[in-house]
């Protein structure tokens, strides 16, 4: 017999009193049995069992399919919850005491009027309708348990869990341990990998892009946004923290730190651009009239090949009058029609001792402050002209860092998602993702961690603090420090591996930076002021680590290490 879900509400018993009594009138009081109405539902026919009991059945279906469409952890959910609880124990209480009243008709049938197939018919609908109560009693107790725990209770599991009630007479978890056992098993958990970084592939550029530049403001000097910069390595200092109301306050503290080389820069160009509704539009451009050959190295893929006729034309406009008057034409049409004016400057690649690359790396970095026409001239009086470092970043200046992170290759899900290895005795490996998704919908999601390239991605670093700013052929660019006057070159002993000696400017950051050793980075302007705190910190160094950085490093200088292994062993 397929499970038919009845409960029988606990306000329907007053009316099938009055059915019966309405039907029979006032019947004797049953031999051992605590109620004549009980007696009286013996004297019922089975037609008329099957009446009350269809009209039960269609009374609960509604209870019951409201109930299920009340969603959960709402209070009317918790009501009907309680009603339906109770009603099963009341109907199952009165379907007791009809079993005691058959029972006593079963000892003497004539005195009731009913024979032993009637008796067998009423036998069969309370046990029908226990069967019925006992049922819909579990579903809507595993109900309740859902709600509790958030998952689903099967009927059984909610015997099982009532029979421990009764043997423990104490909650239904009754230790600390059993807690923490329940709550081993999770359905959910965090992902694995940021999807912020979508897609994880390789960068279309090898220096990093500046998408963003500070905003403009015309109350300010012109100066420049950006700078590029050669990654040479790492080393660690020790420094004086200033910061009222810490426990580091006016002590020292060890922190790591990033030398980036900057050798100036050389302005060849200047770039107007038009806003529109569909973002920049190009104005118009002017070029200087010489450009090194490490800058025009940029404009061909084979430069030996080549006849190396690049701007030789555009050149001799800065020999006849024809040609000043046009490029003074065009700087006049950029004061007039431009929204942004951007300078375009390139490294000089020379100077990298270290670097066996000749193409110089050209970018353009925007001009801030003033009007436009001040943009635009300060812009042309730095054409040939070298541009410093310090004459864009200050030290103590929070600036951010473009570039392309250290190349991987092709990894597999646990080094580039990092994702959980499958226990040990899995088949076919483990270091995998079992399951990327359901049949349907017929395809992978993005989301599922899949193998591919890791590294070599486009990053931008926030938020890093400039602690020193080296100059060539001065103490600046010396390691020596109020603290400790050791003469000593801010190059370790053996020079950074994988790059050498820094010889030109450079730019101390705090922490790490993206990509290899030698690898071009971009430096930019914080795009929003800096209030906070640790942005606003002088920072006193009082000493700057100088030992081999191959191995562990015992002495600062030469001198030192000649000192104390002497001569001959030095």
């Amino acid at each position: 017999m397929a499970l038919l879900v009845t409960i029988v509400p606990a306000f329907l018993c007053s009316s099938l009193c009055r059915f019966v009594i309405s039907r029979f009138g006032r019947l004797p009081v049953a031999r051992n049995c605590s109620s004549a109405i009980l007696v009286g539902l013996v004297n019922l026919s089975g037609g008329e069992l099957q009446e009350i009991n269809g009209v039960l059945i269609d009374k609960v279906q509604d209870t019951f399919h409201q109930w299920k469409q009340t969603p959960e952890n709402t209070g009317e959910y918790v009501h009907l919850t309680n009603e339906l609880i109770a009603s099963c124990e009341s109907i199952q209480w009165q379907v007791v005491e009809l079993e005691k009243a058959i029972s006593v008709a079963e000892r003497d049938p004539a005195y009731y009027g009913l024979n032993e197939v009637e008796i067998g018919k009423r036998r069969n609908w309370t046990s029908t309708a226990r069967n019925q109560v006992v049922s819909i009693r579990r579903y809507v107790e595993a109900g309740k348990q859902k709600s509790v725990f958030g998952h689903s209770v099967n009927p059984s599991e909610s015997i099982r869990s009532k029979q421990h009630i009764a043997q423990d007479n104490d909650d239904f978890i009754a230790s600390e341990s059993d807690q923490q056992m329940l709550l081993i098993k999770k359905f959910e958990h965090p992902r694995h990998g940021s999807l912020g970084f979508l897609p994880r592939k390789r960068s279309s550029r090898h220096r990093g892009k500046v998408k963003s530049f500070p905003k403009d403001d015309a109350s300010k000097p012109c100066h420049l946004t950006a700078f590029v910069g050669y990654k040479a390595g790492m080393t660690h200092i020790v420094r004086e923290v200033e910061k009222p109301g810490s426990k580091l306050h006016k002590k020292e503290t060890c922190e790591a730190v990033t030398i980036i080389e900057t050798p100036p820069l050389v302005i060849v160009g200047l770039v107007a651009y038009v806003k529109t509704p569909r973002g920049l539009r190009s104005l118009n451009s002017v070029w200087a009239q010489h450009l090194s050959e490490e800058v025009r190295r940029r404009f061909y893929k084979n430069w030996c090949k080549s006849k190396k006729k690049a701007f030789t034309k555009y050149a001799l406009k800065y020999d006849s009058d024809a040609g000043k008057k046009e490029i003074q034409m065009q700087l006049e049409k950029m004061k007039k029609y431009a929204s942004i004016v951007r300078v375009i400057a390139h490294t000089q690649i020379r100077k990298m001792k270290g670097l066996k690359q000749k193409k110089a790396h050209l970018m353009e970095i925007q001009i801030n402050g003033g009007t436009i026409a001040d943009k635009v001239d300060y812009g042309y009086k730095f054409f040939e002209k070298e541009v410093p470092v310090d004459a864009v970043f200050q030290k103590d200046e929070m600036i951010d860092i473009i570039g392309v992170t250290k190349g991987k290759g092709y990894e597999g899900v646990v080094t580039r998602w990092g994702v959980t290895r499958l226990p040990r005795k899995t088949h076919r490996g483990l270091r995998k993702v079992a399951c990327i998704g359901a049949w349907h919908p017929a395809r992978v999601s993005y989301t599922v961690a899949r193998a591919g390239q890791n590294g070599y991605h486009h990053r931008t670093e926030m938020n890093k603090k400039v602690y020193k700013i080296g100059k060539a052929g001065q103490e600046s660019h010396a390691a020596c420090t109020e603290f400790d006057r050791t003469e000593k070159d801010i190059t370790p002993m053996g020079g950074f591996p994988h790059y050498g000696v820094v010889k030109g400017d450079y730019l101390m950051i705090k922490g790490c930076c993206v990509g290899p050793k030698k690898r071009v980075v971009t430096l930019r302007q914080s795009l929003l002021k800096q209030t906070s705190r640790l942005a606003l910190e002088e920072i006193k160094l009082k000493f700057i680590d100088t030992s081999s950085k191959f191995g562990h490093g015992r002495f600062q200088t030469t001198d030192e290490k000649q000192r104390f292994f002497g001569k001959l062993k030095a």
